[in-house]
C-alpha cells in the first residue's frame, strides 16, 4: 500500500505487462531541459536502462506548413475574423508575447496557444521532451511518437474554431493571467502534485477535455501496451494524461498491468535508490 506521499509523482513503474523488465511513465511538461526535473538523474539512468523511449509525437517530423483539416480548404486566422479584429488581435499578441501571428496564419489557434506557452515560459532553448528524445537518440535507443502528427490534426478539428478563437483571444486580452496560470501549472508539477495538476488541466479543457485528455489517453495506451510486452519503454507524456479515470495509469491497471510510484524528488531516494 502507498502512501499519499508517495503518490506525489510524476514517474511511476510499470510490471506485469509482459515479459519483458518493467517499463516506467514519465509525465512531462514545459520545462527548458533535463535539468530542473527533480528526479532528473533517475530519469537519465532510466533512459539508459530502458530499451525505448515512447514520446507523445515524432519530435524528428516537422510541423506542415498547412495543416491537414479536411472542410477548410484556405484555413486562416486572418480570415477567421474582420480585418480590424485581426489587427487588434495581431497587435496585443506581439506586444504580449513577441509573436507575429503572420507567420502562423494557417495554424489552429490551440497549435499556437501552445507556442505562445513556450515563449510565456521562455523556452528558447531545446525543452524536456526535446532532450528526452535527443538523449535516447545518442543512446542509440528506438525512439517512437505514440501519435501521428495527423491524428493531432483530426483532434483539433473535433473542436469548434469559434472555440479555439475564443481562447486565443481571452489569452490577448489577458497575458498576464495566462502567465500565471502557466506557472502555477509548473509549481505543482515540480511539487508532484499529480492530482491538483490533472484536476487544473481538466478544468481548463472545458468542453475539449474528452477529445483533448480522454480518447487520447486510449489511443496513447493502446498503442504503448504492445511495446511493453516484449521491451523495457519510458513512456514520456505530458502530466495530466497520467492520472484520472481514463488516465494511463488506470488504463495500464485495466490491462493487467501493476503500477508503482516512483520518488519524484531526489531527497526521497533512501539509501537503495
Amino acid at each position: 500500500m502507498t502512501t499519499k506521499r508517495e503518490r506525489h509523482t510524476f514517474l511511476w513503474k510499470i510490471e506485469g505487462a509482459g515479459e519483458a523488465a518493467p517499463s516506467f511513465v514519465l509525465g512531462t511538461m514545459h520545462l527548458p531541459g533535463l535539468s530542473l526535473l527533480p528526479c532528473a538523474a533517475r530519469v537519465r539512468q532510466l533512459i539508459e536502462q530502458c530499451e525505448v523511449l515512447a514520446c507523445e509525437l515524432d519530435l524528428s517530423a516537422a510541423l506542415p506548413v498547412q495543416p491537414l483539416w479536411p472542410g477548410i480548404v484556405q484555413w486562416s486566422l486572418r480570415a477567421a475574423m474582420p480585418a480590424a479584429h485581426y489587427e487588434k488581435l495581431r497587435r496585443m499578441l506581439y506586444k504580449a508575447f513577441g509573436v507575429d501571428v503572420r507567420q502562423f496564419d494557417h495554424v489552429p489557434p490551440l497549435w499556437l496557444m501552445a507556442l505562445l506557452s513556450r515563449v510565456a515560459l521562455d523556452l528558447s532553448g531545446r525543452s524536456l521532451d526535446e532532450e528526452l528524445w535527443q538523449l535516447a537518440q545518442d543512446q542509440g535507443k528506438m525512439v517512437i511518437g505514440l501519435e501521428q502528427l495527423e491524428t493531432q490534426w483530426a483532434i483539433l478539428r473535433q473542436i469548434p474554431l469559434k472555440q479555439q478563437l475564443r481562447e486565443l483571444k481571452r489569452i490577448a486580452r489577458h497575458p498576464a493571467g495566462f502567465r500565471r496560470r502557466l506557472r502555477k501549472r509548473r509549481a505543482l508539477y515540480l511539487a508532484g502534485e499529480i492530482q491538483l495538476l490533472y484536476r487544473l488541466v481538466r478544468k481548463e479543457a472545458g468542453r475539449s477535455r474528452h477529445a483533448l485528455i480522454d480518447e487520447y489517453n486510449k489511443r496513447m495506451a493502446a498503442c504503448a501496451w504492445p511495446l511493453m510486452q516484449g521491451k523495457s519503454v519510458l513512456i514520456a507524456v505530458g502530466a495530466a494524461h497520467l492520472p484520472g479515470h481514463n488516465g494511463l495509469l488506470r488504463l495500464f491497471k485495466q490491462r493487467g498491468a501493476h503500477v508503482v510510484p516512483l520518488p519524484w524528488h531526489a531527497c526521497d531516494i533512501g539509501p537503495d535508490g
